[in-house]
């Protein structure tokens, strides 16, 4: 896709329920990682506060997590979110 088209993404909310792929914590920041669809090598990027997620700690591979936020920047194989709000799935 071209940059001119990604670009059109850009501050677009959005919604997913998607499947925990890998995270790494620094500072009380949690970076974490969502595979965008079962069989896509695409990823979805967002950066939240451990303290207001605890339970990142535990979570595990390929367990579905609400994601909410707005995209704030488009890669080929990655999308990364700001505001990002998480929400354990019940799906």
């Amino acid at each position: 896709m071209r940059q001119d088209i990604w670009d059109t993404f850009i501050g677009k909310e959005v919604e997913w329920s998607l499947p925990f792929a890998n995270g790494s914590v620094s500072q009380g920041q949690a970076e974490v990682y969502f595979n965008s669809a079962p069989f896509d090598e695409g990823m979805v990027a967002g950066i939240v506060s451990l303290a207001e997620y605890p339970w990142l700690k535990s979570l595990r591979v390929g367990e579905v997590i609400r994601v909410r936020g707005r995209i704030c920047r488009v890669e080929a194989l990655m999308i990364h979110l700001d505001n990002v709000e998480l929400t354990k799935s019940t799906e």
